[in-house]
């Protein structure tokens, strides 16, 4: 049992106020719930792209739908082969099998639990035609090395960003480094409207691609019945936009404060031995924190330390969760049988890296990140407790 003391009341998610019901009563009495005329999608798509200092953008259904339309535009097809880490969630992955293209599974860094750039020059083949790194809880991928990579063996860049709204890398903006970004406004993500997506481009060219697919295979953004491709419909309705445009003009002051009580967690996470953080690469400007994650050493505490420590948490009403499985180690993947059935060839790289932070860790839910001091305080005495060092 966890004493009174340590019970909390951490701030809900998603947080919300009077803007979303103003801006939602606007979009039921204007009449435009969608389309062409719709206020707040336009709104979005110039709020969120000064968020990011992007130039091309819009907003769609899903951060899912966000990364096939950039496989697509670029031309990824059955037998092409694209690599991504094997710590991410299933959609990274799932997107590149639905464009028939063979998915390259690889391990992580294990500092900043993201793609490990010498494993991605492991993994280049003649087949190789796109790398998407995954920004992981915030932290942003070597994109200096990626990028180097890239141009070197000319590839495409996707990356996915579902964790990383307003990070930067040398000041530019998580999304606008590589060909795509791909955003997530899924309910528990950092900025929120339910279900959603938004895809940065880094031309003129893909994004207007990008839309024509999006936009039921248009022409152009003035054709109502010109088809040029097959396309479909990924466009967000306005009631979305509407949610959404509130809570992006919401998120600068959260990613400060998020920021500040990172970087109190984390200096006092360190005093404790056996304990330590995910690292933040020096060359990111500016940090957003989807998921704290605290790694506990196995050999030091045991092995189901955080299975237990989760529990613990769950009890106290801490928002946290155990991390993903790698990919590699999915029973869709690791069942060989799967790979005829469904009909691709997928590449796994032994992950050992992603195997230890995966059964090692665990990920704190960013609404902990909006405490005041004193709460995370609690907390921290919680973790200690929990971990016999209190």
């Amino acid at each position: 049992m966890v004493s009174n003391r340590y019970e909390f009341d951490f701030p809900q998610w998603p947080v919300y106020g009077d803007e979303e019901m103003q801006y939602l009563s606007e979009v039921i009495t204007s009449g435009f719930w969608a389309g062409s005329r719709a206020k707040y999608s336009k709104e979005v798509s110039k709020n969120f792209l000064n968020l990011h200092s992007g130039t091309f953008g819009f907003p769609v259904t899903n951060g899912t739908t966000t990364l096939e339309t950039a496989l697509k535009v670029l031309g990824v097809k059955a037998g092409d082969e694209v690599i991504l880490p094997a710590l991410t969630f299933f959609s990274t992955v799932s997107a590149v099998l639905r464009t028939n293209a063979n998915p390259v599974i690889v391990d992580i860094d294990r500092e900043t639990f993201c793609i490990s750039t010498p494993e991605v020059n492991h993994a280049l083949s003649e087949k190789t035609k796109a790398i998407i790194p995954v920004h992981l809880s915030g932290a942003m991928c070597d994109m200096d090395e990626l990028m180097k990579i890239a141009a070197s063996n000319r590839l495409n860049v996707i990356e996915d960003c579902a964790h990383a709204h307003g990070s930067e890398w040398n000041n530019a903006g998580a999304g606008t480094i590589g060909d795509f970004g791909s955003f997530s406004f899924q309910h528990s993500k950092l900025i929120s409207c339910g279900e959603g997506g938004f895809l940065i481009a880094n031309s003129q060219e893909n994004i207007d691609k990008a839309w024509n697919f999006s936009n039921c295979g248009r022409s152009s953004k003035h054709s109502v019945y010109e088809h040029s491709v097959i396309g479909t419909n990924n466009r967000m309705s306005d009631f979305q936009a509407a949610v959404l445009n509130a809570q992006i003009l919401r998120y600068e002051s959260q990613l400060k404060i998020r920021e500040r009580n990172a970087s109190f967690l984390r200096a006092e996470l360190s005093r404790i031995e056996g304990v330590s953080t995910q690292i933040y690469d020096n060359r990111m400007t500016r940090r957003a924190y989807y998921n704290f994650i605290i790694v506990i050493d196995p050999f030091r505490y045991g092995k189901h330390c955080c299975r237990k420590m989760l529990d613990i948490f769950t009890q106290a009403g801490v928002p946290t969760s155990l991390p993903y499985p790698p990919l590699n180690e999915l029973e869709i993947f690791r069942n060989k049988n799967n790979h005829e059935l469904l009909g691709y060839n997928v590449r796994l790289f032994e992950t050992p890296n992603a195997k230890y932070i995966s059964e090692n860790s665990i990920w704190l839910h960013h609404r902990l990140l909006l405490s005041d001091k004193e709460t995370i305080t609690k907390f921290i005495y919680l973790f200690s407790e929990s971990l016999g060092v209190g």
